[in-house]
């Protein structure tokens, strides 16, 4: 919950309030948003659009129903200011290690990759037209889960959430029964 009177400081033009809260999270914001991938100069114009969008939700009277504090509702803003950056800059974004590191999946040396690659276009075929639309609009258009989320009519991002996982988990099936079977 964030406190009433920080809503109330953010709605205003109290310049006191704005330095004092630029000092307070301006460092420790910008170096966890540099973990991300972007450099200094990025991650601080990351901390300015993201102040701006925490006065504009202030502003909307949408900062009441926040039910977490505020530094986690601000750093949430400035983690997807971040991913929508480094998508406007084409930069790849790493998939969580959780996705793609599996000890069943030997690391592959430069002359396996093109094999790999035959072998990851032959099995994603194998999956269903719902799975091959999501895994292509997310990872080859680039689109966001909010994107998707519209485009094909999904309930929620949760949902599609959900659903890339579970078809990312079933492509590396049949990539690993693919490669077991040699």
């Amino acid at each position: 919950m964030i406190d009433p009177q920080i809503i109330s400081n953010l709605q205003s033009d109290n310049d006191f309030f704005y330095k004092m809260f630029y000092l307070e999270h301006r460092e420790d914001f910008v170096r966890y948003i540099m973990k991300i991938g972007l450099n200094k100069e990025e991650a601080i114009v990351v901390f300015h659009e993201s102040l701006l969008v925490l006065r504009k939700k202030a502003k909307a009277n949408s900062l009441k129903d926040v039910s977490v504090s505020l530094k986690t509702f601000f750093y949430a803003i400035g983690k997807y200011k971040a991913y929508d950056l480094i998508k406007i800059q084409k930069k790849e974004i790493l998939v969580f290690q959780e996705e793609i590191m599996d000890p069943k999946i030997p690391l592959i040396e430069d002359e396996d990759q093109s094999e790999l690659i035959q072998t990851i276009k032959i099995k994603f075929q194998e999956l269903g037209k719902s799975c091959r639309k999501l895994l292509t609009s997310f990872y080859l258009e680039g689109l966001s889960i909010k994107e998707i989320t519209e485009s094909e009519n999904y309930e929620n991002e949760n949902t599609v959430r959900a659903q890339k996982s579970r078809c990312l988990k079933q492509l590396k099936t049949l990539i690993i029964n693919g490669r077991n079977k040699k």
